[in-house]
């Protein structure tokens, strides 16, 4: 919730200087779980239906549990999943053949809601791009929960971080995510853990062998080696690596 109240603050100061803000969208879930569908969005401004869904400029507060289905290239600015405390959370999946892209951030639990996860994200095929930062479990006294099935995660800008102030859980049963940087507690205050089920894997850009390798030791990520593939790429998964 803090997160998204710095960012409001944000907006409210940029429109008094008459500078054009960006847009917050909100899923209301009246028709179907379906992103795609119009019916589905309201303009925070009023509360009136949005009669179109996001674009790149948007931001999400995203309570209810949309899906991303084939076919559906969703766009955002910044996501808050489970975005405001003491309501009940929020879900957010992509099944085969969607995808999303977010030109800024995306938090998976930002707000202590009255739910035990504050925020689920679910890949369950297609791609995500985030071009800054991913978070799982943003602001303190969260949680958000994680899980790539299938499909591809790309956050190559921000790089992604299990536990901001919150605690995160991220599991990996499939697919692939490709990231710039991966760490835990990127505000200090957080924690988390990773947890391979299948043969999905994680790649990191950074020289990170000898990091991953003390937060397998210390059981922040389970059931997985750590590999280098060509310096300085850190590769992560359960699937026996060649010697």
């Amino acid at each position: 919730m803090k997160s998204f109240l710095k960012v409001l603050v944000l907006v409210f100061a940029v429109c008094a200087l008459g500078v054009s803000a960006p847009a917050a969208l909100f899923f209301n879930q009246s028709v179907s779980q379906d992103w795609s569908n119009i019916a589905n969005w309201d303009d925070t401004a009023d509360w009136t239906p949005a009669g179109r869904v996001p674009g790149l400029t948007d931001d999400i507060p995203l309570r209810n549990a949309p899906i991303i289905y084939s076919g559906t290239a969703a766009e955002a600015q910044n996501i808050w999943v489970g975005p405001w405390a003491g309501v009940s959370g929020g879900s957010l999946a992509i099944e085969s053949g969607g995808s999303l892209h977010t030109a800024g951030y995306l938090f998976v639990g930002s707000a202590d809601t009255s739910d035990g996860t504050d925020g689920m994200l679910f890949i369950n095929g297609g791609q995500l791009n985030v071009d800054d930062h991913l978070i799982i479990g943003a602001d303190p006294g969260t949680s958000g929960f994680m899980q790539v099935n299938d499909g591809v995660v790309n956050t190559l800008g921000g790089g992604l971080f299990v536990g901001g102030n919150g605690w995160g859980h991220l599991d990996i049963t499939g697919g692939t995510i490709n990231t710039s940087y991966i760490g835990f507690a990127a505000w200090g205050g957080g924690a988390g853990v990773i947890t391979f089920n299948g043969n999905g894997q994680i790649i990191s850009l950074a020289d990170q062998v000898a990091e991953v390798q003390d937060w397998i030791d210390w059981g922040w990520v389970q059931n997985a080696p750590v590999d280098s593939l060509a310096k300085p790429k850190a590769s992560i998964s359960n699937v026996p690596h060649s010697t």
